[in-house]
């Protein structure tokens, strides 16, 4: 599907160039728009399902704009209600889902914190951070920058630990070893395959166990996994 999507993509930027390949203030309001949407994804990469839409947006602005001087050819008129036929397919999926899912499981963090016990020591991973304290209002350990924190911070000590392969693994020895304990309770976005992915040596090491999930949101980066992180000794 991936590659399908692909292939779809770059078709229907292909087609828009087309469309629009007579007026450059159209094409240049769609792709500037468009790399306006990436650039934002890019920075924000938890919120994909959000930006969707501003693309098609860009589209109909660009379009309107190219009508505005110019008769629009009977290709070009078939080609649009095309378009839109599929867009109108898209949103009925779309709103579907939107009835029957979450768009977000974030606001839900409260129910898993309620879950572990009176001062048992709390950590997240760096992408949970910002849920934990807007819902909570107080900072939480990172356990990727071995340290309390209340909001993310794109630095290079971010992207030094992103570059870890170990971080989890590091973040938690460290901890248990500075503060003498054997067990943290992790709240994290990511699933147990995607933290096995990410840190094959904190399973090794330690004992990992998913004590709790909210999961089935639109939104794959807001849904919520609750660990028990543990030595074996």
């Amino acid at each position: 599907l991936k590659f399908v999507s692909i292939f779809l993509f770059i078709s229907l930027l292909t087609l828009i160039f087309f469309l629009l390949k007579e007026s450059k203030k159209s094409l240049a309001l769609f792709f500037v728009n468009l790399l306006l949407v990436f650039i934002i994804g890019f920075i924000f990469p938890l919120s994909y399902a959000r930006y969707a839409g501003f693309i098609f947006l860009g589209f109909i602005a660009a379009y309107w704009l190219y009508c505005y001087k110019r008769q629009v050819n009977w290709k070009n008129k078939w080609t649009i209600n095309i378009l839109l036929l599929i867009q109108i397919a898209g949103g009925i999926f779309a709103v579907s889902k939107d009835i029957q899912l979450p768009f977000s499981n974030s606001f839900r963090v409260r129910e898993l914190l309620k879950e572990i016990p009176v001062n048992e020591k709390i950590v997240t991973d760096y992408w949970c951070l910002n849920t934990l304290e807007a819902y909570t209002d107080k900072p939480f350990y990172c356990l990727e920058l071995q340290k309390e924190m209340s909001f993310i911070q794109w630095d290079k000590e971010l992207a030094a630990s992103q570059n870890n392969p170990h971080r989890f693994f590091d973040g938690a020895r460290n901890l248990f070893e500075k503060e003498k304990i054997n067990k943290v309770y992790m709240i994290s976005i990511q699933s147990p395959q995607e933290m096995l992915q990410l840190d094959a040596q904190l399973f090794k090491s330690f004992q990992v166990k998913l004590v709790d999930k909210i999961d089935g949101a639109i939104e794959k980066g807001s849904n919520l996994y609750l660990y028990q992180i543990s030595s074996y000794r």
